[in-house]
């Protein structure tokens, strides 16, 4: 029973720590399905506030956006929404899936955060965080690439998620 409680499957609901007095999770979760399976176990066990990172991955199921969103909003207290393999707008894709947050997330103290760059927005979530928040990294998980729009053109670029969330721990500490 130890051995399986200590069991860490790249990419799925693992945790950095770099010092920090909040807690970061790093998920694979790309569906408001699978952000129904992983956010409400975070919500229940987040002291303070839930801060949910995620983006749209570009050419793909664009119908998921909304969804993302609502659930996204339905367990977290700030959404930042970002680049995840956008391969066109990041902005375009953000604002699908902040569609989905209802007008009563902003009258609750919700917070909806635009942050285009990915490494930008994991340093923002950090620098916000406090102790006893939640830092959720949503999409991108064990991925060693990240597919960005340069000149009219998809260019893989390496990426590291656990390193830049390690990186942003450190500068925000």
């Amino acid at each position: 029973e130890a051995g399986i409680a200590k069991t860490r499957v790249a990419g799925r609901m693992n945790s950095v720590d770099a010092g920090q007095k909040f807690s970061v999770i790093i998920d694979f979760a790309t569906t408001p399905d699978a952000f129904e399976n992983v956010l409400p176990g975070i919500r229940e066990t987040t002291k303070g506030r839930v801060i949910s990172l995620f983006g749209l991955p570009g050419a793909r199921d664009q119908s998921k956006a909304a969804g993302m969103g609502k659930i996204g909003a339905k367990y977290s207290d700030i959404l930042i929404f970002t680049e995840d393999d956008a391969r066109g707008n990041v902005r375009a894709q953000s604002e699908k899936m902040a569609a989905g947050v209802s007008k009563d997330f902003a009258k609750k103290g919700g917070e909806v955060k635009f942050v285009d760059d990915r490494k930008k927005a994991i340093e923002e979530a950090m620098k916000i965080a406090k102790a006893g928040d939640t830092v959720v990294l949503l999409g991108k998980g064990p991925e060693k690439i990240i597919a960005r729009m340069k000149n009219g053109k998809v260019v893989d670029e390496p990426w590291d998620e656990e390193k830049t969330a390690r990186n942003a721990i450190e500068k925000s500490l």
